[in-house]
């Protein structure tokens, strides 16, 4: 009975170290810990009344873990504490949510983030759609957001991005805040 004991609460500490590394994802995790306990997908199912799919979807990150599929898991595998899983989707959104933060030009953080509304600005690249981000600025933006656009890109490419649109959408804005910060 005392080596059993011994071995669960050494697995336990054994799994705290992943709590360090917030680049790797809970799922990612989960299915280290199954493979090093020999424990296959199934049996975790059947041990725990989660759907084996859905067990899938969480080792592949196509599924988050909540409060409570965390504690479920918690309590079969051989981890610190019951929040296990769910505490290490935390930190790994947190380490994704800085990485993303990192990314972004110093100039933009006059800019709004309802500007973009209809995507994920964490996820945007900032070169690569640039022409689409211009547009998106002198149409919709202030005064503050269309001096950080030229910063950032450059007053001659923002002149041309602007030359270069056909579309008459928002056009009287868009000649507006030109009148008013390129000419």
């Amino acid at each position: 009975m005392v080596t059993f004991y011994f071995c669960i609460i050494f697995a336990a500490n054994m799994y705290e170290q992943y709590l360090k590394y917030n680049s790797i994802p809970a799922g990612a995790v989960l299915r280290r810990i199954l493979k090093k306990e020999k424990i296959s997908q199934k049996q975790l199912s059947d041990k725990t009344g989660i759907i084996t799919q859905r067990i899938n979807d969480l080792i592949n990150n196509k599924r988050r873990f909540t409060i409570e599929t965390s504690a479920i898991i918690s309590e079969i595998l051989p981890v610190p504490h019951i929040g296990y899983f769910y505490l290490l989707q935390s930190h790994h959104d947190i380490y994704q949510y800085a990485k993303a933060q990192a990314h972004l030009p110093t100039e933009l953080s006059s800019i709004r983030k309802t500007l973009f509304w209809d995507i994920n600005i964490e996820t945007l690249d900032w070169e690569k759609h640039k022409c689409w981000i211009i547009q998106r600025i002198f149409e919709y933006g202030n005064d503050d957001e269309v001096t950080a656009i030229i910063k950032l890109y450059g007053i001659q490419m923002v002149k041309d991005t602007l030359r270069s649109i056909q579309n008459e959408w928002r056009q009287t804005q868009r000649e507006h805040m030109i009148k008013k910060h390129l000419q």
